[in-house]
């Protein structure tokens, strides 16, 4: 994701995860050395009010059965991503999302996940990135 972070920086692209812990919590986590990297930028929303303006529910606890939502957690093991207590606050059956804005703040694509394991690929947002008629240049001053 840094790689295309850094292709895409002259848009402005920031890769931001919205998450609905603590944030003391949350400071804790990065104190450690943990979410860092990838040029991620961790936002918190204990209160969740800026999910439901995205319009993101929450699911339910069979739909972490659902043969999608176990080959992504099986992915993530062998890709050595240990499963971890939930976080004070955290509510485990809040769904995400994936969003992107452009630089007027105008969201010009939005996926919101219908469980656990839906999530966009990477050529699907790369190619949001490189759809030119969405994303205005810096000027040259900016830059």
């Amino acid at each position: 994701m840094a790689r295309i972070l850094e292709k895409h920086a002259d848009r402005g692209v920031t890769l931001a995860a919205l998450v609905s812990c603590d944030p003391k919590f949350l400071s804790s986590v990065q104190k450690t050395g943990m979410g860092q990297g990838q040029g991620v930028a961790w936002l918190t929303d204990p209160s969740r009010a800026v999910h439901r303006a995205l319009g993101l529910g929450r699911t339910s606890w069979a739909s972490f059965f659902r043969p999608k939502v176990l080959a992504r957690y099986f992915w993530s093991l062998l890709h050595g991503f240990l499963p971890r207590a939930a976080a004070p606050g955290e509510d485990l059956l809040q769904l995400g999302g994936d969003f992107l804005w452009n630089r007027e703040g105008k969201l010009v694509w939005a996926h919101r996940s219908d469980d656990a394991g839906d999530r966009p690929n990477e050529k699907t947002i790369v190619g949001i990135l490189e759809n030119e008629n969405l994303w205005t240049p810096l000027s040259p001053r900016h830059q």
